[in-house]
């Protein structure tokens, strides 16, 4: 559904919104704020709240001042700069247009980000909750019922160690177990015959 997304998608910045999810009604406005104050940047990434399928969404009355924080993805990427969380950005849409989800991949996400995060030069950080993520009892990642495929890690691993030795960036090595396991690592290093010490 993503991908059919990215297709018919012809702004100029893309977002995503899962369908029980919520954006803040002043998320727009933000981001809109957020291009003025920086144009030049290729994402915008703001707060993330969880809250369950039986609670309301509540948003905070009272907030500190609205401020950007410019953030340069020159020639290093560690697990605090990425953060894997996808939806809680808007991102500038001739950068993404060609990345694609990996179909029936477990981390399809990760991958997705990881991508997108390689090609990203200045990124604007808000100081806003803007995205609602709903926590779901039938969900079965959160009930622990996403089964362990083994092929598909090992899909995952080999995308991910793709875009590594491509990149011309610093990735961290703890970005690559995000998902992966150390036998899986082996295999996907095994399958694109790069030595462990390339990053």
């Amino acid at each position: 559904a993503r991908n059919k997304a990215l297709d018919v998608a012809n702004g100029e910045w893309v977002g995503f919104l899962d369908g029980v999810d919520l954006f803040r009604s002043n998320t727009l406005e933000i981001c809109h704020s957020a291009i003025e104050f920086s144009p030049e940047a290729d994402c915008i990434r703001f707060m993330m709240k969880e809250f369950n399928e039986d609670s309301y969404c509540s948003w905070p009355e009272v907030e500190e001042q609205l401020e950007f924080g410019l953030f340069e993805y020159t020639n290093k990427i560690s697990l605090d700069t990425y953060n894997g969380i996808f939806w809680e950005r808007v991102y500038r849409a001739s950068m993404i247009r060609d990345v694609r989800f990996l179909p029936f991949c477990v981390g399809e996400d990760q991958v997705w980000l990881m991508e997108v995060m390689d090609r990203t030069s200045m990124m604007i950080k808000v100081n806003r909750l803007c995205y609602g993520y709903r926590q779901r009892s039938t969900s079965i990642t959160h009930q622990g019922r996403l089964p362990k495929i083994v092929d598909s890690e090992i899909r995952y691993a080999a995308a991910v160690l793709k875009i590594m030795a491509h990149s011309k960036k610093k990735y961290h090595k703890s970005l690559f177990r995000l998902y992966c396991n150390f036998e899986v690592e082996y295999v996907a290093y095994s399958l694109l015959s790069l030595p462990k010490n390339e990053f």
